[in-house]
């Protein structure tokens, strides 16, 4: 399984692979398979919308229909969105970045 090592906010994630889980319910987007601990308690990490969108842009994610449809089937607004890794990797070698 492939791995990317992503930095969403001031948290770096080392190993986000295609069964990471996005949703945007509209208000916020989260990370639901991610979380980080603030305190006492842990939390969902939040994307910002800008990268959220730029994600969007080039590909990076896509729309899990069938994952929202099985969970969120009485939520219209909800989307959940997996990473589109392969895509990832393959600008990555474009680019020629060693990260």
């Amino acid at each position: 399984m492939k791995k990317i090592k992503l930095k969403i906010n001031r948290y770096i994630f080392d190993d986000i692979n295609e069964n990471d889980v996005i949703m945007d319910n509209g208000a916020c987007i989260q990370m639901l398979t991610r979380t980080v601990f603030r305190g006492y308690t842990s939390e969902c990490v939040k994307m910002s919308k800008k990268l959220f969108n730029e994600f969007k842009r080039y590909d990076f994610i896509f729309a899990d229909k069938e994952l929202t449809k099985k969970h969120y089937s009485h939520a219209d607004c909800v989307m959940l969105y997996r990473f589109n890794i392969d895509k990832m990797y393959k600008i990555k070698e474009y680019r020629g970045s060693d990260e």
